[in-house]
């Protein structure tokens, strides 16, 4: 439910404008009367006058930006206090993706980056985890809870960690364009006239000299929507640990398996390989 601020005369209980709502220091008060005015967060309604025009709002800011407004901060099943305080938050990160692309386009096409993989504590495999922990929260918000405030805050943090990037990683590092480029195309859903404007500016930067076309699945002819969805890198080691009783008591390694295929006798096998069975079977079949 998306709720507005509301003043209501605190003696009689009528619904007052913004517009008839004074601040005396911290207290609201009628600006006619004086009287004591209580501001509270309810359902928007016409009679309150604390509802907000949708065209308004789309005139303002822009479809892609009013879709994040309504999507961001609040979990699909919280209510929403509207309010103009939040709007910085968002259009302040559509302006650092702007940053980061500016940012990209201005390495590539200016020659006189050095051209090294490393700088300080960043390097190509720091870039890749970044890619990865964000691609693996995009998609288990988006396949499991549901909850796309929680994938806009992840693409929130990502956006920052790719700001951190120093320009000769941008122009050199192929896994700085497939960050990039997994950045643009997991915004789309979201804010899709947005990333096209993004995608054309990633792809004519990057048409002559990309590393990642054939090895990451990425066309670059084709458009944003057209791309495969991004996906985090498997991990090559995977564990099943042993807990009796709460407490954790050892764990084995099981190679990289779905979790479909986690059944008892699937562990029992591995875990009778590596000399675990004993702990396991005391166990009693509860296993995480």
């Amino acid at each position: 439910m998306v709720k507005g601020k509301t003043y209501r005369v605190q003696e009689t209980g009528k619904y007052l404008t913004p517009d008839e709502v004074v601040f005396d220091r911290e207290d609201a008060v009628e600006k006619d009367t004086g009287e004591p005015v209580i501001a509270t967060w309810e359902k928007m309604s016409k009679s309150k006058f604390n509802g907000v025009e949708p065209e308004e709002i789309f005139d303002k800011y822009g479809i892609d930006t009013s879709r994040l407004l309504i999507l961001a901060n609040v979990p699909p099943r919280g209510d929403r206090n509207w309010s103009d305080e939040t709007i910085p938050g968002v259009t302040n990160w559509q302006n650092r993706i702007w940053a980061v692309l500016t940012s990209f386009r201005k390495a590539k096409f200016e020659s006189d980056v050095q051209t090294i993989s490393k700088e300080g504590n960043m390097s190509s495999e720091v870039i890749t985890k970044f890619r990865d922990v964000a691609v693996k929260g995009v998609n288990y918000h988006m396949n499991s809870t549901y909850f796309l405030s929680s994938v806009i805050s992840i693409l929130q943090g990502f956006t920052n960690d790719l700001l951190k990037v120093p320009d000769s990683l941008k122009r050199s590092s192929p896994e700085y364009e497939n960050a990039l480029s997994s950045l643009i195309i997991m915004l789309y859903p979201f804010a899709p006239h947005f990333s096209a404007e993004l995608w054309s500016g990633f792809t004519t930067a990057v048409k002559e000299q990309s590393k990642i076309t054939n090895s990451k699945g990425i066309d670059l002819e084709k458009q944003v929507w057209e791309q495969p969805w991004p996906q985090e890198k498997p991990f090559d080691r995977c564990y099943v640990g042993i807990q009796i009783d709460g407490v954790k008591k050892g764990h084995f390694h099981i190679g990289c398996v779905e979790p479909s295929s986690l059944t008892p006798d699937f562990v029992f096998a591995k875990a009778d390989r590596q000399k675990s069975l004993e702990i396991l079977q005391k166990c009693q079949n509860s296993f995480v």
